[in-house]
């Protein structure tokens, strides 16, 4: 069990304690007879205004919980991006605002694609997300992750604090006004196919680094480490 732990610490790349925690959580409760489970993960001298020595969480899951969890929830993979301001903070506070993530891609430095000439480079990723949110109401908390980013939508293609987008979720098609699934023009476009790479190769296209033009994008790090 300790091995476990320690090992899920190590290989992590999550930014929240919370999921550092669920995630040690899920591992101890595959061990046979293991019901429950109680974690407390400490974080020393944490990167915030406040002075103090350590900041910890502490979570308690069971095995009836999880598959609860499991039998409801659906499978999404959402894009993000922010080419104003902190860039690195926006993509930080969607991530924390998102459903349950469980798995963030590298984050990728790419040039501006289409709308006016002299915008800074983008900051994309792709995290999945587990979510008992439908697809409308996860499209509403993604809108609402953009609007808490004072996302101005002014000039189309134009720069923004914050991006994020529906690519995939579960094997839905929807054909709204609002909302199109799998998102159209994924498959077109590095700056989404690159960090998807990273986590979920098999939902790109086959041969698509090679098919793509070539474009200035480029893999900055984990979002854990920028």
């Amino acid at each position: 069990v300790a091995e476990t732990a320690v090992a899920t610490a190590v290989e992590s790349k999550d930014v929240l304690l919370e999921r550092l925690a669920t995630r040690i959580a899920d591992g101890v409760l595959e061990f046979p007879l293991v019901e429950a489970v109680e974690v407390t993960v400490t974080k020393l001298r944490p990167p915030i205004p406040v002075e103090v020595a350590t900041t910890a969480v502490r979570i308690r899951r069971s095995m009836l919980e999880r598959d609860a969890v499991a039998v409801r929830s659906h499978r999404a993979f959402v894009a993000l991006g922010s080419n104003l301001g902190d860039r690195v903070s926006f993509l930080r506070s969607a991530v924390a605002g998102l459903s349950r993530v469980v798995a963030e891609s590298r984050v990728f430095e790419t040039d501006p694609i289409g709308g006016p000439g002299g915008q800074n480079a983008f900051l994309n990723m792709v995290v999945e997300v587990e979510t008992l949110l439908d697809p409308f109401a996860l499209l509403r908390r993604c809108q609402r992750l953009e609007a808490e980013a004072m996302r101005q939508r002014v000039v189309h293609w134009g720069p923004r604090t914050l991006d994020v987008d529906i690519i995939l979720y579960d094997e839905v098609e929807v054909r709204s006004d609002d909302l199109v699934l799998p998102h159209p023009r994924f498959t077109e476009r590095r700056f989404v196919l690159a960090p998807l790479a990273d986590i979920a190769p098999e939902h790109c296209p086959a041969g698509w680094d090679e098919v793509l033009e070539p474009a200035a994008v480029s893999a900055r790090g984990c979002l854990v480490d920028l």
